[in-house]
């Protein structure tokens, strides 16, 4: 285990927030509760206006730090500013309403001593909350194939909560994308994916908070319009074959028409499914689509 070593690894947990008073008290927690000891936990309030500062300076423990910026808005924003003040050899991230696994630390350092080569290790993950969705068990994945993996689905979901990674990666990847407003987290798991051996670990060691908060739950296409910009790039830098970039983008463009088709916005799901036709021509749920938005439209004049 890589506590064997005479000097133990620091970790650096990034703890972005906003306006999370009520929830962040009980994830630092779950940060304290952890049997890996030798962390350092890095809060960056994006500006909050609740009473975040003061709940902060109430917490008495030297491993803390809280820094307070000017609100942007932007994930990539305040990732990077707690990036920015990391000391550790490994850092991972943490959202201010979820929950980690007291074993979750210590269980992906261990990973990292027995993959050698490992850049990234994220876990599987528990949905609790506003939800009654529970995810199917996974397999671990260790390797070179992440990338197809991810974008084929079925294997694993992506939370930022699940990951940690070496801080030296940062020296290829750079840090997050900024000017993504939202997909940030994506673009920068993915460029660990296209760069970096990485490892999933089957274990649920993070819980995920649902909530009416969750930005997704305020937009529900949150980030699917970057995460096809995304695939785009990726296929243009010769990451992705042009069968597995057609088969992901297919399947974006699908589902962001079943979301439009659920708020009765007919033209736009009628492009999303067209689109999703001109990708795969032959599958025949896409034309069965397109005939039903017309129907879905005359109806929705009758009432």
């Amino acid at each position: 285990m890589a506590g064997t070593r005479e000097q133990p690894p620091l970790v650096s947990i990034i703890i972005p927030t906003y306006n999370r008073a009520a929830l962040i008290g009980e994830t630092i927690e779950s940060v304290r509760q952890q049997t890996w000891t030798n962390w350092e936990l890095i809060v960056v309030d994006d500006g909050s206006t609740d009473h975040t500062p003061d709940l902060m300076q109430q917490l008495n423990d030297p491993r803390i730090r809280y820094y307070r910026i000017a609100h942007s808005g932007g994930f990539g924003v305040v990732r990077n500013h707690g990036i920015s003040k990391a000391s550790g050899e490994f850092i991972a991230f943490l959202d201010s309403d979820d929950l980690w696994h007291p074993r979750k630390l210590s269980a992906q350092l261990s990973c990292f001593e027995a993959e050698p080569g490992t850049a990234f290790v994220f876990t599987h993950i528990e949905l609790f909350g506003a939800t009654s969705v529970v995810l199917p068990e996974y397999n671990a994945i260790h390797g070179d194939h992440l990338l197809s993996r991810y974008l084929q689905e079925g294997h694993f979901a992506f939370y930022p909560s699940t990951l940690m990674f070496r801080k030296s990666v940062l020296a290829q990847t750079s840090f997050m994308n900024e000017q993504l407003p939202t997909g940030a987290d994506t673009d920068f798991f993915l460029n660990l994916c296209c760069h970096f051996k990485g490892s999933f670990l089957g274990e649920r060691l993070a819980k995920i908070r649902k909530h009416d908060h969750n930005t997704s739950a305020s937009d529900p296409l949150f980030s699917y319009p970057e995460t096809v910009a995304l695939v785009q790039r990726l296929h243009k830098k010769g990451y992705l074959t042009h069968a597995l970039y057609r088969a992901t983008v297919s399947k974006l463009y699908y589902k962001m028409g079943l979301i439009f088709r659920q708020h009765k916005q007919h033209k736009e799901s009628f492009k999303c499914f067209l689109l999703y036709s001109r990708f795969r021509p032959l599958h025949w749920k896409g034309w069965i689509r397109l005939l039903q938005i017309p129907v879905d439209y005359l109806g929705s004049l009758s009432h």
